[in-house]
């Protein structure tokens, strides 16, 4: 069946996997094999954010994946925690919380860590939220479901311990 009418899709701006291309020229650049035509802002993206995904769930909308508009998330533990910490996901599908005394801040998702792009851009979102929310983190706890040797790039943080629950 024909349509008489031009059809258009419009997306975000991202490799598969990857997070949100936020240049003007590294979109066009990147993803000129599949898109006929770019739509631009005037605003620049500062950092890249997917959207939020949401599912209903015994009446009430729980978040699948935090992004635009809903990160960071904020809730209360019921006992404080004895030092700051960044709790991560491995490889795939990442996203990050900071943590300190009974205060927990988890961060957008941010997809799969496997290129150079992706973990530049997650150390950029762990300095960024630890400046904003003024937090000097001294603990790194990971998922145990690394994949792509996430965890050795996460031991290169300065001045700060690390736990695998890999081995918990």
């Amino acid at each position: 069946q024909t349509c008489a009418l031009p059809i258009f899709i419009v997306t975000s701006a991202n490799p598969g996997g990857e997070p949100i291309l936020t240049g003007r020229e590294e979109a066009e650049s990147l993803l000129s094999d599949v898109a006929d035509a770019f739509l631009h802002h005037d605003r620049e993206i500062l950092r890249p954010a997917d959207d939020s995904v949401v599912r209903l769930i015994a009446g009430e909308f729980r978040p699948l994946r935090q992004g635009r508009g809903s990160a960071p998330h904020t809730f209360r533990l019921k006992e404080n925690l004895p030092i700051p910490l960044l709790a991560t996901g491995a490889d795939l599908k990442n996203t990050l919380a900071l943590a300190e005394g009974q205060e927990v801040f988890i961060g957008p998702h941010l997809g799969n860590l496997v290129s150079l792009r992706s973990r530049h851009l997650f150390f950029q979102l762990i300095e960024d939220f630890k400046k904003l929310l003024n937090i000097q983190t001294q603990k790194i706890v990971v998922s145990g479901g690394s994949h792509g040797g996430g965890e050795v790039w996460l031991q290169r943080l300065d001045d700060v311990s690390y736990q695998s629950l890999k081995n918990a």
